[in-house]
């Protein structure tokens, strides 16, 4: 097959020619290429769900990490302790103390005797002599300090007054020895004295 270019003769069915490279009438289909293959196309992985939004003030378990209401004592996943405040038990609240009375009264160890009356008895009492005094004092003398008629208080107008009745072991005001029959007139935070145990006048 000669080349219609160089004029060169070449092999039948040649596609091009050996001397020039020019394309030989008649020669051989050249191969088209291969069409390109198709780009696969790479599944793109779906985004992670995001984690749950923290919920405010939960409580996140030690043991396994999962978020738990607020105010849970125990882990709703497995059960561990989260130490929250609803896994204590509440502590019980502290009694009110008791409000003080008000008008005239003794005082003793956070107890009150108010002066309510003209007259007012002062001892420990004895259910077998029948001695029931207005003050009783026998919880607060263990050692029998005090005796069954000690003392009492008299009002005389806005005046209160001690007079011990013949104690055995005496009474003081403010550290002053009040004798038997001598009436003592008491002022406000006078400290009165019955044996060993004391009071004060309040009023």
């Amino acid at each position: 097959m000669k080349c219609s270019v160089c004029g060169a003769d070449n092999l039948e069915g040649a596609a091009y020619c050996e001397d020039c490279g020019a394309r030989l009438a008649g020669g051989a289909p050249v191969a088209s290429a291969p069409p390109p293959a198709p780009v696969q196309a790479i599944p793109v992985p779906s985004p992670s769900p995001a984690p749950p939004a923290r919920q405010a003030g939960a409580v996140k378990c030690p043991a396994c990490e999962v978020e738990n209401t607020s105010g849970s004592a125990f882990c709703e996943e497995c059960g561990a302790s989260l130490g929250g405040p609803s896994a204590q038990p509440a502590a019980p609240a502290a009694a009110a103390p008791a409000a003080a009375p008000s008008g005239p009264r003794l005082e003793i160890g956070g107890k009150f005797f108010l002066l309510d009356k003209d007259q007012i008895t002062i001892g420990r009492k004895s259910p077998a002599d029948g001695i029931f005094p207005d003050i009783d004092l026998t919880d607060d003398d263990p050692e029998a300090f005090i005796s069954r008629r000690h003392g009492r208080i008299v009002k005389q107008g806005v005046e209160f007054i001690f007079e011990d009745t013949g104690s055995s072991n005496g009474s003081f005001v403010n550290d002053t020895r009040v004798n038997a029959s001598v009436q003592h007139s008491l002022k406000e935070g006078d400290l009165l004295r019955l044996g060993k145990t004391e009071l004060v006048f309040k009023i």
